[in-house]
């Protein structure tokens, strides 16, 4: 009798283990550590605060930061690069719906400086959707992190009442040029090989 009891108790030790299936035989389980993670569904995009205040800094750090790992090139001569910065709005319909021919200009030259600066009170996972989408996701885009008031406006362009899309061309003078509407990608290639 003491027998029969020691061998039940001792399967229901053993029950638990077989019930959870044959990868649990043995107790052998991965590690946290060691298990791969899951693959993204959407490429991640990097979206930078922008705020009052910054638009000479924007060109700046543009001028310094955005060397790609392909070139040589030194940020000193970098700085000597023409670059156009690019305001659109989420709500803005022939913003979104120029935005994949942005994304097919940046892919297809990626030696040209080009930001993106997002003007409307919207949440960042909205943002991060629509530049996926447009193959935005590697351009360097930015995000108003305050409401877009008259004193932005006037600190890019005294002239601008704030419509978008807007564009300013700069040359690595730091000449401006504004462009209200849609951009012609044709002359905008032609005004980059003319000013790099």
């Amino acid at each position: 009798m003491l027998k029969i009891i020691s061998l039940i108790l001792w399967m229901s030790v053993l029950t638990p283990s077989w019930s959870q299936g044959p990868a649990s035989l043995g107790a052998v389980t991965m590690p946290e550590s060691s298990k791969k993670p899951p693959a993204p569904t959407a490429p991640i995009v990097s979206i930078l605060p922008y705020a009052t205040g910054q638009w000479k800094g924007l060109l700046q750090a543009q001028a310094r930061d955005l060397v790609t790992t392909e070139t040589s090139l030194t940020p000193s001569k970098h700085t000597n690069k023409p670059m156009v910065v690019h305001f659109w709005g989420v709500t803005c319909g022939p913003c979104l719906t120029e935005m994949p021919q942005w994304g097919r200009f940046v892919t297809d030259n990626r030696d040209y400086k080009v930001v993106f600066v997002q003007v409307d009170d919207v949440s960042t996972g909205i943002m991060t959707q629509l530049l996926s989408k447009a193959h935005l996701a590697q351009a360097v885009n930015y995000k108003l992190v305050t409401p877009f008031d008259e004193l932005m406006r006037y600190e890019v362009d005294a002239k601008w009442v704030g419509e978008t899309p807007f564009t300013i061309l700069v040359k690595a003078s730091g000449q401006t040029t504004q462009m209200n509407g849609l951009v012609n990608f044709s002359q905008l290639k032609k005004w980059f090989q003319q000013n790099s």
